[in-house]
């Protein structure tokens, strides 16, 4: 038997068979219309833009921002080891580091911090008493915190050693997370076939958020048929063209991390969907809806033109038109009561709903 990974999970399937094949008999999502992306392991290894920090209590990883990657990468040994400065319940804070002649400046502005995110400030404005703060809450503060650098990046993993930080505790070292480097393999899946330790992608996981819930139900009536075609794409980010709106409100407008979707909310393209692949700052323009929670792997291969299977968490959840008896069965799938109203037989048609949207 050869070993797979399909959306994610670990599976065993016998070796001659083709990467269609493969997903048939394993009951997998997929559409032939739809992109299925396929990966094998490359020779090589490669940087992540992930970094690992030693501390004595654990491994914290964070992810820097694209942005400031580049000076990060020349400078971060600059900051590898130093002792727990100060803490307090919004923040802890290893340092001071001497970054004179770095080509940073400390700047006066207050800012917002979210929990989990990674910042680099100066003690009394000075840059030879630099820190690295890590926020432990969202909170608003002034660390002389660079223009250049309002944000070095976020953790990912080891979130939960912030809380336990303190006096004693040191930054013991900083280094690059490394990963193999994975290839696309090209071709019809139908005759590729499968090898130890491929991983195979059939649909993107979306998982939508309750702070932006007019424009997931517009995200949601746009994915009625479970595909999206991508109309646009840049370097940052892959987009479907949405139904025409004069405008929908502006909900969620905050960070667009890599695998966020967005829908736009005014301009030129209101209701387009977005799927980012690189990090982006918040824009008025886009409310956040969504994050890709499994095949986030896919945007970065996918083309203009070609067409993504869709599965949303929760999917929509409209049953103006259905029957009675068609809306009970549908809405105890997703574990949802059904409290009927007015005309209570199986074959009556609903013609409202409560709550409106999903």
């Amino acid at each position: 038997m050869v070993r797979i990974f399909v959306n994610g999970e670990e599976k065993e399937v016998p070796p001659h068979l083709s990467v269609l094949k493969a997903l048939e008999s394993l009951g997998a999502p997929y559409r032939e219309d739809c992109k299925v992306l396929v990966m094998r392991k490359g020779e090589e290894r490669e940087e992540t833009g992930e970094y690992e920090l030693e501390t004595t209590r654990g491994i914290i990883t964070v992810a820097i921002e694209e942005g400031i990657l580049p000076w990060w990468k020349e400078n971060f040994r600059s900051l590898s080891e130093g002792g727990m400065w100060w803490e307090t319940r919004q923040v802890a804070v290893f340092g001071p580091f001497d970054l004179r002649g770095k080509g940073l400046k400390p700047s006066r502005m207050k800012r917002r911090f979210e929990e989990g995110e990674i910042f680099l400030g100066f003690g009394g404005f000075d840059p030879s008493q630099a820190f690295l703060g890590f926020s432990r809450e969202v909170h608003e503060g002034v660390y002389g915190v660079p223009e250049e650098a309002p944000l070095l990046g976020r953790v990912v993993r080891g979130g939960h050693l912030l809380e336990g930080l303190g006096r004693g505790d040191r930054l013991l070292g900083i280094r690059p997370r490394l990963r193999e480097k994975w290839e696309q393999v090209k071709g019809n899946p139908a005759r590729i076939g499968v090898e130890e330790g491929m991983e195979i992608f059939t649909f993107l996981r979306v998982v939508l958020f309750p702070q932006a819930k007019v424009c997931a139900e517009h995200l949601l009536g746009l994915t009625r048929e479970g595909v999206w075609r991508i109309s646009q794409m840049g370097s940052a980010f892959l987009s479907m063209d949405g139904i025409p709106v004069e405008n929908l409100p502006r909900e969620n407008t905050t960070m667009r991390f890599r695998g966020t979707v967005t829908v736009r909310n005014a301009g030129k393209r209101t209701g387009s969907i977005y799927l980012y692949r690189k990090d982006a700052p918040p824009s008025l323009h886009h409310s956040v809806v969504g994050r890709v929670e499994m095949g986030v792997e896919m945007l970065d291969y996918t083309l203009k033109g070609e067409r993504l299977l869709i599965k949303t968490v929760p999917r929509r959840m409209v049953v103006v038109g259905m029957t009675q008896g068609e809306a009970s069965r549908f809405l105890q799938e997703e574990g949802i009561r059904h409290v009927r109203v007015g005309d209570e037989r199986d074959e009556a048609v609903i013609i409202e709903q409560r709550p409106e949207l999903t």
